[in-house]
């Protein structure tokens, strides 16, 4: 557990260092869409400072979707809060609505959180 939680306002939070970067999302479904483009804020940027002794973490998503994660694979430039989604360059306009708003690029099926 975290002894000092820090929540953010939406502004707070999109006035954080971001970082835009490519990734796959194959999504439990069985469904793959390939060069998506996320903007987001690094966890390790949100959770500077903190202290805690906990291992793992439960992200939670809009439409109730979850996960559990060790610490260890969310650290290091690995996971981020994604706040915009854009569709890959061969894509439709209309596909610009999935949404995700955390993932691992190491490991993109372990926190794959759309509404599928």
């Amino acid at each position: 557990m975290v002894d000092n939680p820090a929540p953010w306002s939406w502004e707070e939070f999109l006035a954080l260092p971001s970082e835009t970067f490519t990734v796959d999302v194959h999504c439990v479904t069985k469904w793959s869409k390939l060069d998506t483009y996320r903007t987001g804020v690094s966890v390790d940027t949100l959770l500077e400072g903190v202290e805690t002794d906990a291992g793992y973490v439960t992200p939670w998503c809009d439409g109730g979707y979850t996960t559990n994660l060790p610490l260890d694979d969310i650290m290091g430039g690995k996971a981020w809060i994604a706040y915009e989604y854009g569709a890959s360059r061969s894509s439709s306009s209309s596909d610009r609505n999935a949404g995700l708003r955390g993932h691992s690029k190491d490991e993109p099926e372990r926190a794959q959180w759309c509404p599928c």
